[in-house]
């Protein structure tokens, strides 16, 4: 929940300051912080990953997890800022809808995921909340 509020008002942020795409791709700053994020992020998982003493000890692994979250968001907010606001939220409804779903298939059934009738289950859902979504949001342009 936390990684939704930060990356929701790091989205925010990008989305409302600044004034184009092209601001983001001259500022050098954006793209040195985009590179520090990533880099951090890639030697966080590294960490968490190969290290279980450091992911399972209770106050390292909440500030490790919380630099996680931040660099993440930062870095789903500048890539979500190249696109168009409606494109990211478009993804951002069906990613939780597909989620929601999958909880709601794990928590009522007795079988596995991996058998045909689940997956044909999501699957389902997926295109009828994808073709749901077009229905409410085309414009007669191509996509």
């Amino acid at each position: 929940m936390v990684w939704v509020f930060c990356t929701r008002e790091s989205f925010r942020n990008f989305i409302y300051t600044v004034d184009s795409n092209l601001d983001i791709v001259i500022n050098p700053a954006a793209w040195v912080l985009f590179w520090v994020c990533w880099s951090v992020t890639f030697a966080l998982m590294c960490v968490l990953m190969c290290c279980l003493r450091v992911a399972r000890k209770v106050p390292t692994n909440y500030i490790l997890l919380g630099i996680f979250t931040l660099c993440e968001s930062y870095l789903v907010s500048f890539i979500s800022a190249f696109y168009d606001p409606t494109i990211v939220v478009l993804a951002a409804f069906l990613t939780a809808t597909l989620t929601f779903v999958l909880t709601l298939y794990a928590c009522t059934t007795k079988s596995d995921f991996t058998t045909m009738g689940g997956l044909l289950f999501i699957l389902g859902w997926g295109l009828f909340t994808f073709g749901f979504l077009l229905i409410l949001m085309w414009t007669g342009n191509p996509l």
